[in-house]
């Protein structure tokens, strides 16, 4: 199962039309509204999509723009949009996040969640790109390993602890006065670790995720 026909399934299964046929976003026979007449123009994404003639209703409710169901999720005053929230599926519940959930966040990928889909931006449609046992951050996807994630990331929040930045731990880049703070052999130490990661997408993952320890 999909993240996006699971988050459908969840959420009632609301529908948006009965127009019968292949969808283009599933692949799949389905029921909606004409792909046609749907899709905007600053639509890009055409290299994800199937052959077909329909959105299926399970497709359009993931990149609704006007969400009611959201926008009670997060205890807003106006419905939310879709693309706008980082969406995780843990214990059969749907979940919606921004970066000042990071905290939270990084907790429940700990244990194991069924679907992720983080965002760094807020800007695009990614959960119908979603693949089915992986983590995803963008266009980013890892396999699951809660093991090295925890790894990876205690380590950055407690370089951020010692007097490092969040710049300077993604880059590599160091400001002499921080190596010099931190003790070069210190220094050293750590980032033979890091840049061992650093580059793959585990690491990318436990960047984003960083937060303030202060």
């Amino acid at each position: 199962m999909s993240l996006i026909k699971k988050i459908y399934l969840i959420s009632g299964s609301p529908i948006f039309g009965e127009i019968e046929g292949v969808c283009r976003v599933t692949g799949k026979k389905s029921k909606g509204l004409s792909f046609k007449e749907w899709v905007k123009k600053t639509f890009t994404d055409y290299s994800y999509l199937y052959q077909g003639e329909i959105i299926s209703n399970e497709a359009l409710f993931s990149f609704l723009e006007l969400s009611e169901i959201i926008q009670k999720k997060v205890g807003k005053e106006k419905p939310q949009n879709f693309r706008t929230y980082s969406h995780i599926v843990y214990k059969n519940e749907w979940l919606c996040f921004t970066k000042a959930n990071k905290k939270e966040i990084v907790e429940i990928l700990k244990n194991n969640p069924e679907f992720v889909c983080l965002t760094s931006t807020g800007q695009k449609h990614l959960a119908f790109k979603n693949k089915e046992g992986f983590w995803q951050l963008d266009e980013i996807f890892v396999v699951p390993d809660i093991m090295l994630f925890t790894e990876i990331h205690e380590f950055m929040i407690e370089m951020l602890k010692f007097g490092y930045n969040q710049k300077e731990i993604i880059t590599g880049i160091y400001k002499a006065k921080t190596i010099k703070k931190i003790g070069i052999f210190n220094h050293l130490k750590k980032e033979n670790y890091l840049s061992k990661h650093r580059g793959k997408p585990m690491f990318d993952f436990c960047a984003f995720l960083m937060y303030s320890t202060k």
